[in-house]
């Protein structure tokens, strides 16, 4: 029984993730600063994108987490936490984790 209603509360949660949660707007800002060589600036920045799939692992690389897949390894979702990081460090001296 109780097995039965975890699975139900997971898709219940996973339905109202596709239906509430989809949006045609994707939350990217093109960095005008970015191009030259002497600039450390990346042409995209968001800092709007969702947190809540990524699990760190023991050392701190961000893992994706997802019901089916479990807690994996996803170059791009590495790549845009340390570039999040990498600019809160230029804007404000300070990690984000």
């Amino acid at each position: 029984m109780a097995q039965t209603l975890q699975l139900l509360r997971h898709a219940v949660l996973a339905l109202r993730e596709e239906v509430l949660g989809f949006r045609f707007d994707y939350p990217l800002e093109i960095v005008s600063q970015a191009g030259p060589k002497e600039s450390l600036e990346y042409y995209l920045y968001s800092d709007r994108l969702s947190w809540d799939v990524m699990r760190l692992d023991e050392v701190g690389i961000p893992r994706v987490w997802r019901r089916t897949t479990g807690a994996v390894y996803r170059p791009g979702f590495i790549a845009w936490w340390g570039l999040v990081n990498l600019d809160i460090i230029f804007d404000t001296g300070t990690r984000l984790a």
